[in-house]
C-alpha cells in the first residue's frame, strides 16, 4: 500500500466515522426491536442470550472502530485494523444471520415482515454509512440475507416465499447504487488527497523559498538580511526591556591567502569550521549571520561588558586553536573581533551599532590581527 493510497483509505474511514455513532446506536435499537418482537413467539433461551451477545459485539465495533481514527496508523497497522474489524462486521452479520436462520420458521407471518423490515433497514443503513468500502458491505449483509432468503424460500407459507423473493430483489437492486456512491465518494475523496498533496508540495516550496532567502547556502546560517531583521527586533526589546546587549563583528585574517595557498574549497571548509566553532560556543538565544564574504556578526542579547569580553576571548581562542584539513596539507586561522556593548539600548540604532562595532573591528585589524577590541556607543 502506498503513502497515497493509505491517506485515500484513512479518508474514507473518516468518511464513515464522520457520520458519528448514530448508525450503531440504530443497530442496537434494532437488536433490542427485534428482541421484544421475537420475545413473545420464541420461547428458547437462545434468544436472550442472541441479545446480549449482539450488544457485546455491536459495542467492540464502536470502540475497535474508534482506533484507527485516534491512533497513527502506519500500513501494517491497517492492515491489522482491516482484518479484525472485517472479522467483527462478520460476525455481526453471521449474529443477525444466525437468529434469521433459528427463528424464522417458528415464528408468525408478521413477525416475519417485521424481521425482514429490520434486515433492509440495516442494509440501507450499511450502503449509507459503509459504501465507499463496498467489502464491508458484503462481509457485514451477506451472513444474515443469504440465511433469510433461503428460510423464506424453503418455507411452505406463500407469504414467507415472498419475503424471501422481496429480499433478494432488494438486494440486487441496490448492489448498483453502492458502486456509484462508491464511485463519487471515492472521487471526491481522491480530490480531496490530491488537493491535500498540492498544498503540501506549496508550502514546502514556500519554506524552501523562505530559507534560501534568509540563509546562507554554505554556512547554514542567517545571510546579512535575516541577520539584520533578527538583530534588530532584539535591540528594540532591548530598548524596550531596558536591557543591554552587544554587537560583535568578525573578520577572518587573510582570508584571501587561503584562498590563493590552499584553493576555494579550503576556504569553503574554513568558513565552515568557523561557523562551526561560534555556533559551539555561543549560547541558543545568541544570534549570528554571514555577513559579508569572511565577516560576520553576532548579537548578544542580555550581555554585559564583562560577559561578553568573556565570550569573545573564548571565541578567538578556540579558533586560534582549530585547525582545517585539506587533502594536502592542514592549516590554522586566526580571526579579528570588535565588539560593542549597551547597558540600555536606548535611542540606538541598528545602523549606528553596526557602524561603532565596524570601526572596533577596524581597530583590532590594524592593532595586529587576532585580538578583540572593544568599542563604545
Amino acid at each position: 500500500m502506498t503513502e497515497k493510497e493509505k491517506n485515500i483509505f484513512l479518508e474514507k474511514i473518516r468518511f464513515i466515522y464522520g457520520q458519528g455513532a448514530s448508525i450503531l446506536i440504530g443497530v442496537m435499537i434494532a437488536v433490542s426491536f427485534l428482541y421484544w418482537v421475537l420475545r413473545d413467539s420464541v420461547t428458547a433461551p437462545y434468544l436472550r442470550q442472541w441479545f446480549f451477545f449482539m450488544m457485546v459485539v455491536v459495542s467492540a465495533r464502536l470502540l475497535y472502530f474508534d482506533r484507527v481514527i485516534h491512533r497513527a496508523a502506519n500500513t501494517e497497522n491497517i492492515r491489522l485494523w482491516k482484518r479484525t474489524y472485517y472479522s467483527i462486521l462478520f460476525v455481526t452479520g453471521a449474529g443477525w444471520g444466525f437468529i434469521a436462520w433459528v427463528a424464522f420458521p417458528e415464528i408468525p407471518a408478521h413477525h416475519q415482515a417485521l424481521m425482514g423490515l429490520v434486515f433492509i433497514g440495516l442494509f440501507g443503513g450499511m450502503m449509507g454509512r459503509y459504501s465507499v468500502i463496498p467489502p464491508m458491505v458484503i462481509i457485514y449483509c451477506a451472513p444474515f440475507i443469504i440465511p433469510f432468503v433461503i428460510r423464506a424460500l424453503m418455507s411452505d407459507d406463500s407469504f414467507a416465499n415472498v419475503l424471501g423473493i422481496l429480499m433478494a430483489t432488494y438486494s440486487v437492486m441496490m448492489t448498483p447504487v453502492m458502486k456509484q456512491v462508491k464511485r463519487a465518494a471515492t472521487k471526491s475523496i481522491t480530490l480531496n488527497e490530491d488537493l491535500k498533496e498540492e498544498i503540501e508540495q506549496r508550502n514546502r516550496a514556500e519554506k524552501e523559498l523562505v530559507l534560501m532567502a534568509t540563509t546562507d547556502p554554505l554556512t547554514n546560517i542567517s545571510n546579512r538580511r535575516a541577520f539584520y531583521s533578527a538583530a534588530n527586533k532584539e535591540l528594540h526589546r532591548a530598548e524596550r526591556y531596558q536591557k543591554s546587549c552587544c554587537l560583535v563583528l568578525l573578520d577572518i585574517d587573510n582570508f584571501k591567502k587561503v584562498n590563493d595557498e590552499y584553493g576555494h574549497a579550503a576556504g569553503d571548509s574554513t568558513l565552515i569550521k568557523f561557523v562551526q566553532i561560534c555556533q559551539a560556543e555561543l549560547r541558543e538565544s545568541d544570534l549570528i549571520g554571514r555577513i559579508g564574504g569572511d565577516e560576520f556578526a553576532i548579537f548578544l542579547p542580555e550581555t554585559d561588558k564583562q560577559s561578553a569580553i568573556e565570550i569573545t576571548e573564548r571565541l578567538r581562542e578556540a579558533i586560534a586553536k582549530s585547525q582545517v584539513k585539506t587533502q594536502s596539507k592542514e592549516f590554522s586561522f586566526t580571526t579579528s573581533i570588535g565588539a560593542i556593548c549597551v547597558e540600555e539600548a536606548l535611542n540606538v540604532t541598528l545602523e549606528s551599532f553596526m557602524n561603532r562595532t565596524d570601526q572596533a573591528l577596524y581597530r583590532a585589524k590594524n592593532e595586529g590581527r587576532n585580538r578583540v577590541v572593544f568599542g563604545s556607543v
